[in-house]
């Protein structure tokens, strides 16, 4: 399968307020622990060798959330809409506007979902998009099948989706464009996570990854918009994008908003 349920472990220095709400939002995938209770549940999973938690850790919540494999969910997702009806059409020519978008589809498109991304900038003329590096360290270790976040330091590993390695994040470099992995960052990635996780020290690296994040400074767009072309006629377009970092979070919600508007009456 291409999607699990992963137990997770939110650590913080200070000492949080009670958030109730999440318990029951949570449902079948309680128990949302805090507190001490899930300190303890932490240290078993994560530090079990340990009497406790490492001591700058003041406060914990503990609760189970769905992970992703995310190139085998993308091919399912595409199996999905072919069973549909849909159909993926490959052009060999950049989209740099929407009347190169309306020229590949077709004079007789409806209506066009811009879920372009990064090229939102270009695509929609909108100069709020901007570019956000990420850079991640995957290692092996299949002991740890817990994904733990810090709160300060800037560090997360994550248990990958029916696997033994796990990634270890990691950066967020605005306006940079390089999709290079910088060995400096792999280094500090990997010296974060160790000083949390310390038998993260013996883990054997196993690649890295860096990829762009598609920010907007005021947030996602997702709305409907008639754009004039130059020929005088107009198209329907919905936009969809200026995710970041959350486009797997948002995508099932941000979908639904997107039939919504597609549907919607003129």
């Amino acid at each position: 399968t291409n999607v699990m349920m992963l137990q997770v472990a939110n650590m913080f220095h200070e000492v949080q307020k009670p958030e109730p709400d999440h318990a029951e939002v949570l449902g079948k995938f309680a128990p949302y622990l805090t507190g001490a209770a899930a300190l303890e549940k932490a240290r078993s999973l994560v530090w079990p060798d340990d009497v406790s938690c490492p001591p700058q850790f003041k406060d914990a919540v503990s609760y189970l959330a769905p992970v992703v494999a995310a190139p085998e969910y993308l091919g399912w997702l595409e199996l999905q809409i072919q069973s549909l009806g849909g159909v993926f059409k490959t052009v060999g020519t950049r989209f740099e506007s929407i009347e190169d978008v309306l020229s590949a589809a077709g004079s007789d498109t409806h209506t066009i979902i811009n879920c372009a991304g990064l090229g939102g900038r270009e695509l929609a003329q909108d100069e709020q998009v901007y570019p956000c590096k990420g850079q991640l360290v995957h290692v092996e270790a299949p002991w740890l099948r817990t994904a733990v976040f810090a709160d300060e330091e800037g560090w997360y590993a994550i248990p990958w989706c029916n696997s033994s390695k796990v990634q270890l994040g990691g950066t967020s470099e605005e306006h940079l464009m390089s999709k290079q992995p910088d060995p400096a960052a792999q280094a500090r990635i990997l010296a974060r996570n160790a000083a949390g996780i310390p038998l993260l020290k013996s883990a054997p690296v196993v690649g890295s990854f860096a990829g762009l994040r598609p920010m907007r400074q005021s947030g996602v767009r997702l709305e409907r918009e008639r754009v004039l072309l130059a020929s005088g006629t107009s198209v329907t377009v919905v936009h969809n994008y200026g995710h970041g970092g959350a486009g797997m979070i948002c995508s099932w919600g941000c979908a639904k908003d997107v039939v919504r508007l597609c549907t919607k009456k003129e």
